[in-house]
């Protein structure tokens, strides 16, 4: 695709939601996202995440776990009900796999620890414009597949 002057125009593969209480965090991630070619909305807590996921329907929800005011266990449940075929991708710098698998039985696709997610972000955004069988964070939105058992410890850097 080019603009009126004939020069490439990279379009939108993919629309993310951020959902993080700290406002660096979400800068890094919009980066990276637009960079690999997304289009990427913020939320700073969980309401406000329900209220923009809601409104803008995101195709994939980065989701903190730990946040004041309403935290990404609290709101994952109402995202699922409300954006049910969009990936829930949790992060956290402070959970342990305890808590990364309670976030996958509340309906988590995948779970990452903040420092080592933002280097899958290219690649995420890559799998999402190509899903492949056996993905199983994002093949399920083009076979619809089912429900993705994925964590940092076994997807593919």
């Amino acid at each position: 695709m080019a603009d009126h002057s004939g020069r490439p125009v990279r379009c939108p593969t993919v629309r993310v939601l951020i959902c993080d209480d700290e406002p660096s965090i979400r800068e890094l991630y919009r980066f990276a996202f637009e960079q690999a070619g997304a289009e990427v909305g913020e939320a700073g807590d969980g309401n406000e995440c329900i209220d923009t996921a809601r409104r803008d329907r995101p195709d994939v929800i980065v989701l903190d776990l730990f946040m004041p005011d309403r935290d990404g266990l609290s709101a994952l449940p109402e995202l699922r009900r409300e954006c049910p075929g969009a990936p829930v991708l949790m992060v956290s710098a402070h959970a342990g796999v305890e808590v990364f698998d309670r976030a996958r039985a509340l309906g988590a696709t995948a779970c990452f620890e903040k420092i080592g997610f933002l280097r899958r972000i290219p690649q995420l955004v890559d799998r999402w414009d190509h899903p492949t069988p056996g993905d199983g964070i994002f093949y399920r939105r083009a076979s619809n597949a089912g429900t993705a058992e994925r964590s940092a410890t076994n997807a593919p850097n």
